[in-house]
């Protein structure tokens, strides 16, 4: 594990489903697809934006995506990776990655991350982080720590409203703190605790 820094957290964030998160973090995929909708409302953001991991997740539908993964691109961290690593993080912020470009796929570079007929998030810098509980969103949505619950959250509309079903404090514009993260991992190819089989735990399907 490399040496660890204290960052603040990006005040815009996206949620990613796993293994999608994984393979930004571990598998050296810089490019995150999504509709025109979600993409467009990035069109002008450059700069950090915050990872998380969707706190829903299906092992068989994981199993799934990476035996597709496996066949067209080999990636080695599939050897390491053990369903605790997903199972941990799952609604947690776990990555910070530097947005640098967002374009339509027919127009970008040929990718084998690449989805016909949707966007590409353009990522670079890519940074694993202690996961960190939060409560994200869909689309692109901005971040921080909600004053009444202190749990960092994706905030809705111009008055900050806290997404959390147990919270929904408001929290002025002017008075949301930006969470601080810890990287873990500057320039990871594999869980900073990588170990395991990807056939899951025993007694695991």
């Amino acid at each position: 594990m490399s040496n660890t820094t204290v960052v603040p957290c990006p005040r815009v964030g996206i949620t990613l489903y796993a293994p999608w998160w994984c393979t930004i973090l571990w598998a050296g995929k810089r490019r995150e697809n999504r509709w025109e909708s979600v993409a467009r409302s990035l069109k002008r953001w450059r700069g950090p934006i915050a990872l998380t991991a969707s706190k829903t997740w299906n092992q068989l539908d994981v199993r799934s995506d990476l035996l597709e993964i496996n066949l067209s691109i080999q990636p080695t961290w599939t050897k390491s990776l053990v369903w605790r690593d997903i199972h941990d993080r799952a609604g947690c912020i776990v990555g910070i990655a530097d947005l640098v470009a967002v374009e339509p796929n027919g127009k970008a570079p040929p990718d084998p991350w690449a989805v016909p007929g949707q966007w590409s998030l353009m990522l670079n810098n890519v940074r694993e982080v202690i996961p960190v509980p939060c409560t994200g969103g869909r689309g692109a949505f901005r971040f921080g720590s909600c004053s009444g619950c202190t749990k960092p959250t994706a905030f809705t509309g111009s008055t900050m409203v806290c997404r959390a079903k147990a919270c929904k404090t408001t929290t002025p514009r002017a008075e949301v703190v930006q969470p601080m993260l810890t990287v873990v991992n500057a320039s990871p190819s594999a869980p900073a605790h990588a170990a395991g089989s990807v056939n899951g735990p025993a007694g695991t399907a």
